[in-house]
């Protein structure tokens, strides 16, 4: 429970980079909703192998999730756990939950903002470039070879495509509303930041026309006594 507190405390603290508080605040949505979506998939009789690979990888972004913020390592569990999305969730979830008639096709389109959002410079352009791979081959072979998708019926896929654009909205949701506040105590934290500035220079103003005033009397005092010996 303590673990919790200060995991969630942290998520709030300002002091942290923004990544580092998305990245906490993403893994905790997301595997809260990896497990929604588990349980779900077995009470509607989902396959084995997809509740084999949803139970594993819950298990394996948890533990990158740990181990990454212990060492202090946010970037390399941004990476790791984007891999086992893009390369291995999405791909076998896309073709055990019926392709695009299930609702794996949907969580595509988080992957992307997860990789624009937690990612940066080449290591985020790595990411979208081999992710619209694997995405346009998880379409064009569940088009060449239809025979790998396992079909859904129709209240299935019904079902599995609304679970999916629910989850995925309450999600997207919470990451765009997180990263509006968490703007919005960094233009806070700027203003008082800018407050403190402008009072530090009105003091150091006084503090030295003060000082020049108090210097000035003693010079012109021993300027007249030079002048009064000459």
């Amino acid at each position: 429970m303590e673990r919790i507190r200060a995991w969630v405390k942290e998520i709030d603290d300002i002091n942290l980079s923004l990544q580092e508080r998305m990245f906490r605040l993403l893994t905790s949505v997301s595997l809260t909703i990896l497990l929604v979506v588990f349980v779900v998939c077995a009470l509607v009789g989902e396959s084995a192998e997809v509740l084999i690979v949803l139970g594993l990888s819950w298990f394996a972004a948890f533990l990158i999730t740990m181990v990454s913020a212990r060492i202090d390592r946010v970037d390399i569990g941004i990476q790791l756990i984007g891999s086992i999305l893009m390369y291995l969730i999405l791909p076998v979830g896309f073709f055990f939950g019926g392709g695009v008639n299930g609702g794996s096709a949907n969580w595509f389109i988080f992957i992307f903002i997860y990789f624009c959002l937690m990612m940066s410079g080449r290591v985020r352009i790595a990411f979208i470039i081999t992710g619209v791979i694997v995405t346009g081959g998880c379409y064009l072979l569940a088009d060449t070879h239809p025979e790998l998708v396992t079909g859904h019926t129709d209240d299935m896929a019904y079902l599995d495509s609304f679970a999916s654009v629910v989850l995925l909205s309450v999600l997207i949701c919470v990451m765009f509303l997180f990263q509006r506040r968490a703007f919005e105590d960094q233009n806070r934290l700027a203003e008082e930041q800018k407050k403190e500035i402008i009072e530090l220079n009105e003091r150091q103003n006084h503090f030295f026309s003060s000082m020049s005033h108090e210097i000035r009397t003693p010079i012109n005092t021993i300027i007249g006594l030079n002048e009064m010996t000459l």
